[in-house]
């Protein structure tokens, strides 16, 4: 889909560059959403890096979200 557009004209790279921005939105959301439900989350970068890598996602723009739904954030609560 996007074959192409990085090598055309200024109009068709700021397409590329709003669809980034349009993707930041939505996942911005989705996370958002995700936390008033009480899903522990984080956006992950090298999740996609990896998933890409591994030839499991073909696509410009690969992006993570792990969840958890348990009693205790994975992100900030230390073991004692």
């Amino acid at each position: 889909m996007w074959d192409g557009l990085c090598r055309g004209s200024r109009k068709t790279r700021s397409l590329l560059r709003g669809s980034s921005l349009d993707m930041g939105i939505a996942l911005g959301s989705a996370v958002k959403i995700a936390g008033l439900m009480n899903v522990d989350n984080r956006i992950m970068y090298r999740i996609g890096v990896v998933a890409r890598e591994m030839k499991l996602v073909d696509a410009d723009f690969v992006m993570g979200i792990p969840l958890s739904a348990t009693g205790k954030s994975i992100y900030f609560d230390r073991a004692k």
